[in-house]
């Protein structure tokens, strides 16, 4: 158990700054662990002028699902106290609740290829779609989804590992992200000979495949069907599709 104390500065005069007093416990349940965020008041912890007291009070139950997997439930109710307009709530509400991602990511940059499933797959796809801070930061000519997706391998163990095993996987991820419709030429080399920049030009075909189909499904399909190194991949690493 530990006791927390917050106070920040409001960034407008007609709000006044908040503090946020509270108890942390940790404690184990059963197969898992229990994290609760109690608010805690008292002589101890008088209001400073001028500042309103909040409650934060909140949850996490930790439960381990088998060798590879954890269940995260995260519950939090916060109360900045007085009153504040709704959209500063909303947002200081989305930030609690990107610790469950944080924490996914997280763990999810430790994996090994070794041990990728489908929802690796799905996991790793999805935060390749989102902005990232890399994307603000970086070198000379290159684009932000370079950017993005640099940032991915560097802290990916798993990626890292894709792209030793083929090298033109993060060049073709890369192309695919920008999601432009161009011309691509057909690559007929296998996985293993293919080079950088066949695998942009593979990734240029995405794009072009997902729009001439109905659904993203088919567009897949197309887009895999047209490249050999893909249909290799896509037999071999359960994760890819």
């Amino acid at each position: 158990m530990c006791r927390y104390y917050s106070k920040k500065k409001s960034p407008y005069d007609f709000i006044a700054d908040r503090d946020w007093p509270a108890r942390h416990v940790w404690t184990k349940s059963g197969t898992g662990f229990l994290y609760v965020v109690s608010p805690e008041a008292g002589p101890n912890r008088p209001v400073p002028h001028r500042v309103v007291r909040g409650k934060n009070p909140g949850a996490m139950r930790i439960k381990r699902k088998n060798d590879n997997d954890t269940i995260i439930d995260y519950i939090i109710h916060p109360d900045a106290g007085g009153q504040i307009p709704a959209f500063l709530m909303n947002r200081g509400l989305g930030r609690s609740l990107s610790t469950i991602t944080d924490i996914q990511e997280h763990f999810q940059e430790m994996r090994s290829l070794s041990e990728w499933d489908e929802n690796d797959g799905r996991c790793v796809g999805e935060v390749m779609c989102i902005k990232s801070k890399a994307e603000k930061h970086g070198g000379k000519g290159e684009s932000k989804i370079q950017r993005r997706v640099a940032e991915l391998w560097r802290k990916h163990k798993a990626l890292q590992e894709v792209g030793d095993k083929y090298e033109w996987f993060e060049a073709m991820i890369t192309r695919a992200l920008e999601n432009k419709l161009r011309s691509s030429r057909d690559v007929r080399g296998k996985s293993h000979v293919v080079s950088k920049k066949e695998g942009r030009n593979i990734g240029a075909g995405l794009a072009l495949a997902m729009a001439t189909n109905l659904t993203a499904e088919a567009g897949v399909d197309e887009w895999i069907l047209r490249y050999r190194c893909l249909g290799e991949v896509d037999a071999e690493e359960v994760w890819f599709r």
